[in-house]
């Protein structure tokens, strides 16, 4: 094998590739995995009424399942809660009607025609019930009495139910039928304390809705920093591992050029 002094290639390549570890791509690597996880945070909005296995939160794909979980049984909430709402709306406007009725001098096509706007308004209080159903979950037509579990912790094993407020006629709430009587002041009268009634129960039926709605929100923001603070650790792991290979390629690198100059350097020895 011939030896010389000439342009030394194997020590070039050592520096081109001791070069191309770009300084800037390690300091990046070190400031990324410095960072860490707002874990005051989470425990700030954690709420009360449930609580999550931190042993369970460790999978990024269990959250995931947990968080989408959370965001159906939000829908349902949301849909059932607009739902009732226009339910109230439709009962104010039965109240209208069955209170005109109760005058003793309408005269019968009067009562007749008040009588054909309940039926029609009441018709309209069934529909918005049966259409108030999200992935086929309604909760306002007594299909669902014991109301509708959904997902809360990361290992599958802790849930939460959302209860179900049957708001359909003729039920433990809207206490009236469609063929409810106004054929008389009297009859009208006693609809129209059932009617007053109906109102309350959903009013009130509103009221747990809503607060079972801020529950579920409040729980799916604390999975979902939960979600972002397990992404953080596993990218914090990747950052830690890239940035180890870049110092420990450097260093290789530098060893390298010593390297390769022994053989010139043993060349030189021989004309001293």
């Amino acid at each position: 094998m011939a030896l010389g002094v000439d342009t030394n290639n194997s020590a070039q390549a050592a520096l081109a590739t001791l070069a191309s570890l770009s300084l800037a791509d390690a300091q990046a690597a070190q400031g990324q995995a410095a960072a860490a996880p707002q874990s005051a945070q989470l425990q700030s909005v954690a709420p009360a009424f449930l609580t999550i296995d931190q042993s369970a939160g460790g999978s990024l794909a269990g959250l995931n399942l947990v968080q989408a979980s959370l965001d159906r049984a939000s829908s349902v909430a949301d849909l059932a809660a607009a739902s009732g709402q226009s339910v109230v709306d439709l009962l104010n406007q039965i109240k209208a009607k069955v209170g005109a009725a109760t005058d003793p001098s309408l005269n019968t096509s009067d009562r007749a025609a008040l009588a054909a706007d309940f039926s029609t308004l009441a018709g309209q209080i069934g529909t918005v019930v049966s259409g108030a159903s999200f992935g086929g979950v309604n909760l306002l037509d007594g299909s669902a009495p014991g109301g509708v579990k959904y997902a809360a912790g990361g290992d599958g094993g802790t849930s939460a139910t959302l209860s179900a407020e049957n708001m359909s006629l003729g039920g433990p709430l809207v206490t009236f039928g469609a063929d409810a009587s106004m054929a008389t002041a009297t009859a009208a009268a006693s609809l129209l304390s059932q009617v007053n009634q109906s109102l309350v129960n959903v009013n009130g039926a509103l009221s747990d809705l809503g607060a079972q709605a801020a529950q579920i929100g409040d729980h799916s923001g604390f999975v979902s920093l939960l979600s972002g603070a397990t992404s953080s650790a596993a990218d914090l792991t990747a950052d830690g591992a890239r940035l180890q290979a870049l110092q420990v390629q450097q260093q290789l690198s530098a060893l390298d050029s010593p390297i390769a100059n022994t053989g010139p350097q043993y060349i030189l020895s021989l004309f001293k």
